[in-house]
């Protein structure tokens, strides 16, 4: 088990072992929420982390980040389609990273940071 660092929180989400449960994009979103937990409302991180209900709060944000995300993919390349990948492969990813940062971008916006 991690140890506590000097707030009396876990340093990481390695604490309830998310990391090895989850995928890496869940993993990722749960490690941002609980760093913003953490920083900005403090209070609120230590309180759900004594009732012992912040590593499933974690665990339920990271996949609902992850899922939102590639549903908010599919549904902008569905509205703004990438160039055929056979014959513009170059093309074709800049236009699919260009719409996973933008997802990206809500999902921070509407799941991690509030």
């Amino acid at each position: 088990m991690e140890k506590l660092d000097s707030t009396g929180l876990p340093e990481s989400i390695q604490y309830w072992n998310l990391e090895y449960e989850m995928s890496g994009l869940a993993a990722r979103y749960a490690r941002m929420r609980y760093h913003y937990l953490k920083e900005f409302q403090e209070e609120v991180c230590r309180q759900m982390f004594q009732e012992g209900t912040l590593g499933e709060h974690l665990r339920e944000i990271g996949e609902q980040a992850e899922e939102m995300q590639e549903n908010l993919v599919k549904e902008m390349a569905k509205k703004d389609p990438p160039p055929d990948k056979a014959s513009d492969s170059l093309g074709w990813t800049a236009h699919m990273n260009g719409l996973i940062a933008q997802a990206r971008e809500i999902v921070l916006h509407d799941r991690i940071y509030c």
